[in-house]
């Protein structure tokens, strides 16, 4: 009996999980394109075996994609989740052949990541002004994602003793688990130093808790709970807390190391990128910065 799709499916997410190591937010993305495969696959035949993963039909599917209005990003996403997932399928023996080798995935727009300016991050960063451990907590957090560029997961999985104080480095895990050592300037540092000292004790719920920042409860931060952080004090900052997440002081981070002379090199190290030309991004950042300042301060522009 042919093997189902939804088993075929889970086999795959089994894979990301173990072999790939792949992050809950990449697993669920999966997770929920390869859903929409297989709805359509079953609706075309209830039967769902993997031997209606033919050309014809995934030609069909990606029709479907279109016709139902969906952004060009979202159908690209669905459909290279979708010539993954059968790449797999072939790796293991369970299909002969690519059925989504001969449909075309729609370019993705390149659309610029948002920055804030220098002066926009001080403000943000002066937000959490207080002495109280919360306060300080807040203060820490905001400067170390912006000193080091951290992605959201990297930052909440940092441990006890991920930070080098004497060399100036923090240690985290990115994508597939692999470890990098990011540098910290020194008034990161200090913030942790003050962090660790006055505001942790005050806020750590038991003495066994590894997790390097913890929330109001004393545990680990959840993702959603980095998330309002950020944007909690960048509404008390007066910007535009619709467009501002932890990831935006990545964005910035990376753009002002560009601005300042850092080589895209040393950028992709930090930034823990596997590829050279997902940081090459920056360099377009930058162009639309020169331009807007040129155009704001030339005479003749």
């Amino acid at each position: 009996m042919p093997m189902h799709i939804d088993q075929a499916t889970q086999l795959f997410i089994d894979h990301l999980v173990v072999e790939r190591q792949s992050s809950p937010h990449t697993i669920a993305a999966y997770a929920g394109d390869l859903a929409d495969l297989a709805a359509f696959v079953v609706g075309e035949d209830a039967a769902g075996g993997l031997e209606l993963l033919t050309s014809d039909r995934c030609l069909r599917y990606a029709h479907s994609l279109r016709t139902r209005g969906l952004e060009p990003a979202t159908i690209a996403r669905r459909l290279s989740a979708a010539r993954s997932f059968t790449k797999y399928l072939v790796a293991e023996g369970h299909l002969n052949e690519l059925p989504f080798a001969s449909v075309p995935i729609p370019k993705r727009p390149g659309r610029l990541p948002f920055t804030l300016s220098v002066d926009d991050v001080k403000r943000l960063l002066a937000q959490p002004d207080g002495d109280e451990p919360v306060q300080q907590r807040d203060r820490c957090v905001l400067t170390v994602l912006y000193s080091s560029g951290m992605r959201v997961s990297e930052l909440i999985g940092l441990r006890m003793g991920d930070v080098a104080f004497e060399g100036g480095f923090v240690r985290c895990r990115g994508k597939g688990g692999k470890e990098r050592m990011v540098p910290l300037g020194r008034v990161a540092l200090a913030e942790l130093d003050l962090y660790l000292l006055r505001s942790r004790p005050a806020l750590v719920s038991s003495p066994s808790e590894s997790a390097l920042f913890v929330s109001n409860r004393g545990r680990r931060f959840s993702r959603s709970g980095l998330f309002y952080l950020v944007k909690r004090h960048a509404l008390r900052a007066g910007l535009d807390s619709t467009r501002i997440s932890p990831h935006t002081l990545r964005h910035s981070f990376a753009t002002h190391l560009l601005e300042g002379g850092a080589s895209l090199r040393a950028i992709q190290e930090m930034l823990g990128h596997a590829n050279i030309a997902t940081t090459e991004l920056y360099t377009h950042v930058t162009a639309e910065f020169l331009r807007e300042e040129y155009s704001l301060t030339h005479p003749r522009a």
